[in-house]
C-alpha cells in the first residue's frame, strides 16, 4: 500500500482515475480530511452522531468516524429472496466516497466489504476486484453490524465497496483470535 498518495489513494499507473469527478473540495478547509468531502449523499450532519442507522438491507456510510458528517446508503433489495452467497458491488468513487469513508453501520439483512485496491486498474474491473477484495487480505474490511471507526491502510484508499447477504444470520458467525 506504500505507493498510495495518501491524498486521493490512487497510484501513480491508474488509468483514467479521475477522483475528483464526484467530490467536494474545500482548499481552506482546516483539516485534509475536510478538505475532499463525498458530494452524494442522503443526509448527515457535520457534527451530529447518527443515532437511527440504515433500514435492514442497507450498510450506510459516513464521512467521519463516530457515524458522523455526510452519510450515503448503499442497499442490497429482496435479500430474503437470494441464497448465500449474494452481493453487489459498487466502485467507490463513482459516488464521491472514495478515500471518505471513515465508520460504517450496517442493517442486520447485509454486511459490507471495503476494499483498497493494490492493483491500480481493477476499480473498472469488478472480476479482477472480486480476487483482490477477498476476505482477509490487509487491503480488506468485512463485516456486519457497525465499525466507528475504519483502519488505516483501508479508510485511506477504499475504491470499492460490496454489500452482502449476512451470512450470519443463517448460519451463525464467530470470531477467531491468536494468542500471541
Amino acid at each position: 500500500m506504500s505507493h498510495y498518495d495518501g491524498i486521493t489513494g490512487r497510484g501513480d499507473t491508474q488509468e483514467g482515475a479521475d477522483t475528483r469527478k464526484n467530490v467536494l473540495v474545500y482548499d481552506d478547509a482546516l483539516t485534509e480530511d475536510e478538505k475532499v468531502r463525498p458530494m452524494c449523499h442522503v443526509g448527515g450532519i457535520d457534527s451530529t452522531p447518527d443515532i437511527e442507522g440504515p433500514s435492514p438491507e442497507c450498510c450506510r456510510v459516513y464521512e467521519y468516524a463516530g457515524f458522523i458528517g455526510r452519510q450515503y446508503d448503499f442497499c442490497l433489495y429482496d435479500v430474503s429472496q437470494h441464497n448465500l452467497p449474494y452481493q453487489k458491488y459498487w466502485q467507490a468513487d463513482t459516488y464521491g466516497w472514495h478515500n471518505e469513508i471513515n465508520s460504517y453501520w450496517c442493517g442486520v439483512e447485509v454486511g459490507i466489504r471495503l476494499c483498497a485496491h493494490p492493483g491500480d486498474s481493477s476499480t473498472t474491473d469488478d472480476k479482477k476486484a472480486v480476487g483482490e477484495c477477498r476476505g482477509g487480505n490487509p487491503n480488506v474490511i468485512e463485516d456486519v453490524g457497525k465499525n466507528p471507526n475504519v483502519a488505516n491502510p483501508v479508510n485511506e484508499a477504499s475504491d470499492s465497496v460490496w454489500i452482502f447477504k449476512n451470512p450470519c444470520k443463517e448460519t451463525g458467525c464467530a470470531a477467531v483470535y491468536e494468542h500471541q
